[in-house]
């Protein structure tokens, strides 16, 4: 019966390791959420500056088509 009654507190909403579980695991979320949320932006970063190097690179080849120092490409 002892048993069954601690089984009974340790099921229990009010036990104190649960609240302090749940509070870690509350804040492991936050922080996996924020750092996907960090990792989504640089990834768009790097996308917008893969792209301006490229387009950076068009126009020098276009440019290096042009005038006396073309070069095949």
């Amino acid at each position: 019966d002892a048993q069954a009654a601690r089984q009974r507190w340790r099921t229990a909403p009010h036990h104190p390791g649960r609240a302090a579980a749940q509070a870690v695991y509350e804040r492991a979320r936050l922080a996996v959420q924020h750092l996907e949320h960090h990792a989504s932006t640089r990834d768009d970063a790097m996308q917008e500056s893969k792209l301006a190097n490229d387009r950076t690179r068009h126009l020098q080849i276009a440019a290096a088509g042009r005038g006396s120092r073309a070069r095949p490409r």
